[in-house]
């Protein structure tokens, strides 16, 4: 593979534009049997991927199909309920969802549900944000999200919702944070989701920022802009860890084909290989397995497109964002982000000592966590972990430390852990401890008590109840001499004692 790198540099400080262009990333399929069409909806389920409606040069498109990735064939199932254009659709516990958009009556609000089992559709619950066109959605969990878009009365919207497949409800979520938008990207990469791109102004305003959603904290978060132009109707999907968005509309109804990656481990978007179909708009995308499919749309001539493309990530990537979690005196839990491409993952821990060796553990790549047992209390440990694809490996990742807690004789019940990042301390470091749940309407109560290493105390950190779930608690080094010291860590008559270094 061929790599050529690009350094951008700005006033505010180094930005890297990373440029990869590679070898066969993008390979031609089997045309969509059912004939050239743009603004369809697109999702996928297991090894399958989907793609309804649209419209052709003049008429509304009724027809869906399924595309078998292991098999490489396009099979037509049942019909979508009505032809349409700008729908959005996404894919939640094996079923397939799809809703607002525009049909020969006007805009719409209603929602359906594709069982893939029965190959059949079913009404559910209309789209709470009322009649809509132009919206993006992605899935996280067991929800789905849908947003954005055109109301009924052509305004711009910003507005975001939470679709639960179990009881059929929509909740109302916050807004999607900058402007409103029509024609943007969505997409999701674990328990995050993302809206990029799209139209923010009736006329000339296009986007190219990208925002984060956290279901968790109900809450968006700006991220990197995209290096590339700004742009409305480009694909957008995920696979390995990664979000891949390219294609789309320009100003002035210019059409794009570059391609580009981004990384939220690093928040950094990478350039890509262009799309090897060409410039064009409104086309769709989605991810099977560690691949990602591009096709139909309308071309920079004004030609529509049926036309389909298979895409693979580019080299044997390194995993990223290591997290050490659930320590105890004996045992703890390494995590890290997939990476595409990847089919196993190598993880090589050891004692952070002279002479201690490495000792390796290799895990399906369908695994993104090992936990590792046998651990020497209070002990300072490091890890890191590569990727395997096939015959390619990968470089190692950057090396993760943790220390093991001290073994007490009552210790922290199995539901607590505690942990200190970093350590050693150069200027903060972030105490993060898991409150188990209490046995009695009173939250537990929590200490934490910093000591030196004759056990006087130097400073009381924490004194207070805590509500079930994980804290995290800020330590600054202040006026700390360099040295060995102590953390007695209590949670009702639990405790644990964490060894740190401050440099």
């Amino acid at each position: 593979m061929k790599t050529i790198f690009t350094f951008l540099f700005s006033i505010l400080g180094i930005f890297i534009h990373i440029m990869v262009f590679g070898q066969s990333q993008w390979v031609q399929i089997a045309n969509l049997p059912g004939g050239i069409r743009k603004d369809a909806f697109a999702f996928s389920i297991n090894q399958y991927g989907y793609i309804g409606s649209g419209v052709d040069t003049s008429i509304g498109k009724t027809d869906f199909w399924q595309y078998d990735a292991v098999a490489e064939v396009w099979n037509q199932k049942a019909d979508v309920p009505d032809a349409r254009r700008y729908a959005a659709g996404f894919a939640v516990s094996g079923y397939g969802y799809y809703g607002t958009g525009t049909n020969a009556l006007g805009n719409t609000k209603d929602f359906w549900q594709y069982d893939p089992a029965s190959n059949s559709w079913t009404q559910k619950a209309d789209f709470a944000g009322g009649k809509r066109w132009f919206a993006t959605g992605f899935s996280i969990g067991d929800k789905g999200y849908m947003g954005t878009g055109y109301n009924d009365g052509f305004q711009i919207r910003k507005d975001f919702y939470e679709y639960d497949p179990a009881t059929d409800t929509w909740t109302t979520i916050a807004d999607c944070s900058g402007k409103g938008r029509i024609g943007a990207t969505g997409f999701s990469i674990g328990d995050k989701g993302y809206v990029c791109f799209g139209g923010v102004s009736t006329g000339t305003g296009i986007a190219k920022d990208l925002w984060e959603y956290d279901p968790a904290t109900d809450a968006w978060t700006k991220k990197a802009d995209l290096p590339g132009s700004e742009r409305a109707g480009a694909v957008g999907f995920s696979t390995g860890g990664k979000g891949y968005i390219g294609t789309g509309e320009y100003l002035n109804s210019t059409s794009l084909k570059d391609f580009w990656q981004y990384d939220p481990a690093t928040d950094q978007w990478t350039q890509l290989e262009d799309f090897a179909g060409g410039e064009r708009r409104y086309a769709v995308g989605f991810a099977v397995g560690e691949k990602g499919y591009v096709g139909t749309g309308w071309s920079i001539n004004g030609d529509y497109l049926n036309d389909f493309w298979e895409f693979t990530p580019p080299g044997c990537a390194a995993p990223g964002n290591l997290t050490t979690t659930n320590i105890s005196p004996s045992s703890a839990k390494l995590k890290w982000d997939g990476a595409g491409g990847a089919e196993k993952y190598k993880v090589q821990y050891k004692a952070d000592s002279t002479g201690a060796t490495w000792i390796s553990k290799t895990v399906k790549a369908a695994n993104n966590s090992l936990t590792i047992a046998g651990l020497t209390p209070n002990t300072p440990y490091k890890w890191k972990v590569r990727s395997i694809c096939g015959e390619e490996k990968s470089e190692y990742s950057a090396t993760e430390t943790f220390t093991t807690l001290l073994r007490t004789g009552a210790g922290l019940p199995a539901a607590s852990s505690v942990s200190v990042y970093p350590n050693p301390v150069c200027v903060s470091t972030v105490i993060s401890i898991a409150v188990p749940a209490s046995s009695t309407a009173q939250s537990p109560h929590a200490s934490i008590e910093l000591c030196d290493l004759a056990g006087k105390l130097i400073r009381s950190v924490l004194d207070e109840n805590l509500v079930e779930g994980e804290h995290k608690i800020i330590l600054n080094r202040g006026q700390l001499a360099s040295g060995i010291y102590f953390l007695h860590v209590q949670i009702n008559d639990q405790v644990s004692v964490l060894k740190i270094a401050v440099e």
